[in-house]
């Protein structure tokens, strides 16, 4: 499976509003492979009582000053990673990220207000995941160009998981790529 390097949701402030105050805020995943999503009307223990990852991450984010202004999040990476190693999840499944008070922190009076999908689909919440694979990436000369020259050095950023990495070179496109 794939390791997550780094993970973070970009959000776009909406309003101001309490936004220079602190917030101490919490982030988990919920632990199901693939979840349905909230209902409409929202019940107030629907989040809470939802099995969370034991991976949890702090988030005290940055003063909110200016609608449009764009802030992320702590990295996530530990939670989204719980998240994918979880039997039964699959490429293409949901997942539900939940941020909530960090109450080990005591009371706080900021609050942060973002762009949601349905106020501005353009400056909806945005997660971001970097992942490290077994394949190599970067190749110099770059995957597919025709290298006249009788002598070349290659490179390649060699993939994290990878216990070894396969060259083939050869004048049909077909027969190198079916390697």
């Amino acid at each position: 499976g794939a390791k997550i390097k780094d993970a973070y949701i970009e959000f776009v402030c909406d309003e101001t509003k309490d936004g220079t105050e602190d917030a101490y805020l919490l982030i988990w995943g919920h632990l199901t492979p693939n979840p349905d999503g909230f209902a409409t009307p929202l019940d107030p223990t629907a989040i809470s009582d939802r099995p969370m990852t034991v991976a949890n991450v702090p988030w005290e984010p940055e003063p909110w000053t200016a609608g449009g202004q764009v802030g992320q999040t702590s990295n996530i990476a530990s939670i989204i990673q719980e998240l994918i190693n979880q039997d039964g999840w699959a490429s293409g499944n949901a997942i539900e990220i939940i941020i909530g008070e960090d109450t080990s922190k005591g009371a706080f009076t900021g609050s942060r207000c973002a762009e949601s999908f349905d106020g501005s689909s353009a400056q909806a919440p945005l997660l971001v995941i970097e992942l490290s694979t077994k394949f190599a990436t970067h190749p110099t000369p770059a995957d597919g160009v025709l290298y006249p020259d009788t002598w070349v050095s290659l490179s390649w950023e060699a993939g994290e998981t990878a216990a070894s990495h396969d060259i083939y070179m050869g004048d049909n496109f077909d027969e190198v790529n079916d390697g």
